[in-house]
């Protein structure tokens, strides 16, 4: 059996089950070994880049709750953003940044899904200085069947979820964040291909604000000038492009 036949849709088991263990590099390279294979890879791409897939393992119903981030214009961030791109497992955590307008209704939809709310996080510091910026409210539900946590991240009222996410990301593999009905990395050469990330943000500074007077080592901060990555990303046009979109691949699209 050749290669192009065993990453097709015809034999879908053996695809996803393939497809999943495949990095960036991966995807390129048989991208461009021949037609049939080029043919094969981006239906598996397209299974492996499903967002109705990853959201499933949150909500039981993924249409729902993308009709619902669309109406209330949520970002995903964080890491299920990064490993979405990276091809990699998904976290048991999922990160949201809403405005004020949008956090009513997307809180009822996550307590009516089962996560009751467990704690509002404080976004004061040890030396009263703000944790972040742009960003009024936090709040952690947690899904006592599976263990699964929902962070919910509210931004000020002159303030946008991408705004805030420029704000405070701290490296450039943060900026990568995933709306309704489509997916954005900033950086997914440096992220996804060389696996590296850059800072953003001065890391003293930061350590302060968020420990106080805790002695933080020059060497812990030297070593987070560069950081690699074990996740991978995605590949379409990532050679090509300094900013990539690509779109998010569900049955409403």
């Amino acid at each position: 059996m050749d290669l192009a036949r065993l990453l097709s849709s015809s034999l879908a088991p053996a695809q996803s089950q393939i497809v999943c263990h495949f990095e960036p590099s991966d995807m390129l390279s048989l991208l461009r070994t021949s037609k049939s294979v080029h043919r094969s890879m981006k239906e598996a791409i397209a299974v492996a880049y499903s967002i109705d897939v990853r959201l499933k393992k949150f909500f039981d119903d993924p249409q729902a709750f993308r009709r619902v981030q669309a109406e209330c214009n949520a970002l995903i961030t964080g890491n299920f953003a990064r490993a979405f791109f990276a091809n990699d497992l998904m976290p048991q955590r999922l990160c949201f940044l809403v405005d004020e307008d949008g956090a009513a209704s997307i809180r009822a939809f996550i307590e009516t899904n089962g996560f009751p709310l467990e704690k509002n996080i404080s976004l004061i510091g040890p030396n009263n200085d703000p944790l972040f910026q742009e960003i009024s409210a936090c709040n952690r539900y947690k899904c006592a069947a599976n263990g699964r946590s929902i962070y919910l991240f509210i931004t000020t009222q002159t303030g946008v979820p991408l705004n805030a996410l420029l704000c405070n990301s701290m490296s450039t593999g943060e900026l990568s964040f995933i709306s309704w009905n489509k997916a954005y990395a900033l950086y997914p050469r440096h992220t996804f291909l060389e696996k590296e990330t850059y800072l953003l943000q001065n890391m003293q500074t930061v350590f302060q604000t968020q420990h106080g007077d805790k002695p933080c080592r020059t060497s812990r901060i030297r070593g987070l000038r560069r950081r690699v990555y074990i996740g991978t990303g995605i590949v379409i046009r990532l050679l090509e492009f300094d900013a990539l979109a690509i779109r998010v691949h569900g049955p409403s699209d």
